[in-house]
């Protein structure tokens, strides 16, 4: 059980300062950023899921820069209480792979159980320069499965991809876009 003082410390690192800075030099939100929605949908046709997210992790909720497969509201919104996110403990703990997390301990009481379906659920964590970890990547089956090893090199390969965008974005926001006039 989660006492007061772990949800506090919890808290602090989603609310750390450089982190949050980070995430918002890569200009990345609750809004559609076409480049990470293709990765999601890559990640939906590559593991054979119903929804794939590249998500950011902030202090009171987490965000959808990129989706596929989630339904409404949260279509719309692209957007989760932090109550609703599996996400939040990749970037606590690092990777989360669960075949049934109608099972597992650690995430048997989350609402994204009921409220989005999230039955299997694998993520990775997605990375500044800095190695803090600002969101993941993450693949959700409305079943049990078993991840193989295969599907978790396949999603690796793909959290590998997101973030060099994710640094390259934060890069050139922080030393100007060189390719640009004035950059």
């Amino acid at each position: 059980m989660t006492g007061p003082g772990q949800v506090a410390a919890d808290l602090a690192v989603f609310a750390e300062s450089d982190r949050l800075a980070a995430i918002d030099r890569a200009g990345l939100g609750a809004r559609p950023d076409p480049w990470f929605d293709s990765m999601a949908r890559i990640v939906t046709r590559v593991l054979q899921t119903p929804v794939a997210l590249v998500t950011m992790v902030l202090p009171d909720r987490q965000v959808f820069p990129g989706l596929a497969g989630l339904p409404e509201p949260w279509a719309v919104t692209r957007q989760t209480s932090l109550e609703e996110s599996f996400c939040k403990d990749v970037v606590l703990d690092g990777a989360l792979v669960v075949a049934d997390a109608r099972i597992y301990a650690k995430v048997r009481d989350s609402r994204a159980i009921a409220d989005l379906g999230v039955v299997a659920y694998a993520g990775l964590p997605l990375t500044d320069l800095d190695g803090r970890t600002l969101g993941a990547l993450c693949a959700i089956d409305t079943s049990a499965r078993a991840w193989s090893r295969g599907e978790l090199r396949d999603l690796g390969d793909l959290a590998v991809a997101c973030t060099a965008e994710l640094r390259l974005r934060i890069l050139l926001a922080v030393d100007g876009d060189p390719l640009r006039p004035g950059g």
